[in-house]
């Protein structure tokens, strides 16, 4: 999960979809968008962005100059986020990666999530060892959109015994959502997007 991701677009509508879909799937902490480069310094306020998400017709010059301006660290991903018309080799190699608007929710989770698995490889190692096996096993079913009655069914448990185990799981990641501990189960391969439920 990233701390806080910057959206630069000026059509509201898909900065509000960009940011709900950014939210309700726990990939974002905290979220803060503007139309343009002009309110940079009322959005950020000192703050720098894990990532920025920006539609590349706002950037007028290279990503090294915009990063020095902006005061952008090395660490922060910026994305493109394309309608269509552009033509991906104006862009390509860029920027770290491309979010067309046509993407389906699964392939925008994927690339929000693939990049913050890269952040997390450069900073620590998995924290997924903090959980137990049977702890691993419970996540991997809630995640899957199984009931507590169902996880107990599935691992031959009793509901109360799968009901703790969520709290444990809670208590040691710090994460109360089923979005976020889908996005934990991820990134620390304890799941696969394919596990997670449509």
């Amino acid at each position: 999960m990233f701390k806080l991701i910057a959206i630069v677009e000026p059509s509201v509508l898909i900065r509000e979809g960009v940011s709900n879909l950014l939210l309700s799937n726990g990939l974002a902490q905290g979220l803060a968008s503007i139309e343009s480069f002009d309110d940079w310094n009322e959005l950020v306020r000192g703050r720098e962005p894990a990532l920025l998400i920006v539609n590349p017709s706002l950037v007028k010059e290279s990503l090294t100059k915009l990063r020095e301006r902006k005061n952008l660290g090395d660490k922060c991903f910026i994305l493109a986020l394309v309608y269509g018309y552009f033509v991906p080799s104006d862009i390509t190699g860029t920027f770290d990666d491309i979010i067309y608007i046509t993407d389906s929710k699964q392939v925008f989770c994927q690339k929000i999530t693939s990049l913050i698995k890269g952040k997390q490889r450069e900073q620590t190692a998995p924290e997924g060892d903090c959980l137990s096996e049977r702890e691993k096993d419970v996540l991997r079913l809630l995640v899957q959109g199984f009931a507590n009655k169902e996880v107990a069914e599935r691992l031959h448990i009793s509901p109360h015994t799968v009901i703790s185990h969520r709290k444990n799981i809670i208590e040691k990641t710090g994460i109360r959502s089923l979005a976020g501990l889908a996005v934990y189960a991820i990134l620390n391969n304890i799941s696969d997007m394919d596990d997670l439920q449509q």
